[in-house]
C-alpha cells in the first residue's frame, strides 16, 4: 500500500501536493519501526511464563500492556518463596525498563529484581525504591523478573515495570527501502516549498481589448473609416 501511495503522489495532475503530504507519509513509513514501550507483539502476555516456588504470587498488565505488576508470595507459611515471570528473548539486544518497588513489610523481608540466563540481580528490598535498567541479552536467553519473600508473611513485595523497551527484529528489506526513501521525500518537499511558497497555482489572465463606440453585442465592433 505504501508503494501505491508513492505512485499517487507523483501522478501528474493530482490535486495532492508532495510538499503537503511528505510529513504525514514519512510518519507513516517510520511508525511501524518505532518500538513501543509496552508488553506487546513478541512480548505480549502469552509469551511469558509465571512460576511460583513456595509462593502464591501473581502477574498482571496495565491497559494496553503499558505496565507489568508482579506481586510476590504471602502464603503465611513462614517459609521463603519466589515468584518468577520470564520470557525467552526472541532476538539479541538491550532490554530497557523503569521499575518501582513497594511493600509495607519490614525492609529486607521481601525483595525484587530481574532474571538473566539463570542468574538473579536484586534491585530493591525497601518500599519506595525505583530506578531504570538497561541490560544486554542474547537471543534464546531467559529474561524476566522476580519478587521474593523471606517468610511469606506480613505483606508481599510488589514490583511495577514500566517503559519496557525490548529489542525487536530488524525490518524486512521492503520496509527498509521505504524507510530509506523518507529523507528523499523530505528533500523534495523542501524544494517544492521554495519554488511555490504559497502553494497556489499561477493563472494567466486573458487580456481583452476595451469596447468603444458601441454597446457590446457579444462580438467586437468592426472598425469604421473616419469621415474626412
Amino acid at each position: 500500500m505504501a508503494i501505491g501511495g508513492l505512485r499517487l503522489l507523483f501522478r501528474q495532475g493530482s490535486s495532492l501536493r508532495l510538499g503537503n503530504a511528505a510529513p504525514a507519509l514519512v510518519l507513516l513509513l517510520l511508525t511501524p519501526h518505532l518500538v513501543a514501550a509496552t508488553f506487546t507483539g513478541d512480548y505480549d502476555p502469552s509469551h511469558w511464563t509465571l512460576v511460583n516456588t513456595s509462593a502464591d504470587g501473581t502477574a498482571s498488565f496495565g491497559s494496553g500492556g503499558a505496565t507489568l505488576t508482579l506481586v510476590g508470595g504471602n502464603t503465611g507459611t513462614g517459609l521463603s518463596g519466589t515468584t518468577d515471570f520470564f520470557i525467552l528473548a526472541p532476538v539479541s539486544g538491550a532490554f530497557q525498563f523503569q521499575y518501582a518497588y513497594s511493600s509495607t513489610d519490614v525492609p529486607g523481608f521481601d525483595f525484587a529484581g530481574y532474571l538473566l540466563d539463570g542468574g538473579f540481580f536484586q534491585l530493591a528490598d525497601t518500599n519506595g525504591q525505583h530506578g531504570s535498567v538497561s541490560v544486554a541479552v542474547t537471543a534464546g536467553e531467559r529474561f524476566g523478573f522476580r519478587v521474593g519473600a523471606a517468610d511469606n508473611e506480613g505483606e508481599p513485595g510488589i514490583l511495577t515495570v514500566s517503559d519496557f523497551n525490548p529489542p525487536t527484529a530488524a525490518p524486512e528489506p521492503s520496509s527498509q527501502l521505504l524507510v530509506l526513501l523518507a529523507p528523499a521525500l523530505i528533500l523534495v518537499s523542501r524544494v517544492q516549498r521554495r519554488q511555490h511558497p504559497s502553494g497556489a497555482k499561477i493563472v494567466r489572465a486573458a487580456v481583452v481589448p476595451p469596447l468603444t463606440g458601441r454597446r457590446s453585442t457579444g462580438a467586437f465592433p468592426r472598425h469604421q473609416r473616419s469621415k474626412e
